[in-house]
This record gives C-alpha cells, sequence and structure tokens, in this order.
C-alpha cells in the first residue's frame, strides 16, 4: 500500500502536508472516524497532493482503505500523550490475560 499510495504523490512523507506534520490529535480532529472524515481526507489528498492516475474512492479502493486506516488509527492513537503511555496501556490491558488463561481448566466434554 504504502509503494501505491507513497509512489503516486511523490513519496509517503508528503502526506504529513495533509495529516498536519503527522500529529495525531490534529488529524483526528481534522478527519474524525467516520465516513465523511475519511471523504475529507481523500478530498484534501486530491487537492493538495494532486496524486498520479485517477485516484478512486470507493469502499475496495486502496486509497479509500488508506484514508479509513489513517482516521482510525489517529482516533485510536491520539489520546496517547506519547509512546510510553500507550505501551504502559497497552501491558495493563493485555497483562491480566495469560494469568487467566493458565487458571483455565480443561473441560471435558
Amino acid at each position: 500500500m504504502s509503494n501505491v499510495i507513497g509512489g503516486s504523490i511523490g513519496g509517503i512523507e508528503r502526506l504529513s502536508i495533509v495529516l498536519h506534520g503527522f500529529d495525531l490529535s490534529a488529524v483526528a480532529e481534522r478527519y474524525p472516524r467516520s465516513e465523511e472524515g475519511c471523504k475529507r481526507l481523500f478530498d484534501d489528498i486530491r487537492q493538495q497532493l494532486a496524486p498520479k492516475g485517477k485516484p478512486d474512492y470507493n469502499p475496495r479502493s486502496l486509497w479509500r482503505r488508506f484514508c479509513g486506516t489513517a482516521t482510525s488509527g489517529a482516533a485510536f492513537l491520539a489520546p496517547f500523550p506519547d509512546a510510553k503511555a500507550f505501551k504502559f496501556t497497552a501491558i495493563m490491558l493485555v497483562s491480566p490475560l495469560p494469568m487467566s488463561v493458565s487458571n483455565w481448566k480443561r473441560m471435558d466434554v
């Protein structure tokens, strides 16, 4: 995906123009996790970065999937102030799982 998207706009780093320097909070605010936010991102990419070819926006298109991933990812990660906070939260959510699974008893059916 990054080769197709990046190749059509002159490099993936150019997305920083539309994605507010990759500031997740700004991206999540400008492009909410919704069809409207996804379409707005696509329109901004098309207008500001002028991708080569004929970018298509339909549920199966690569551009649509990229925009959906970008808006969802930004919405998910924006509440974390930094990678350390994300890692701590992820560990706290996942660490009880192995203990729970190890306490399961074999059930003969």
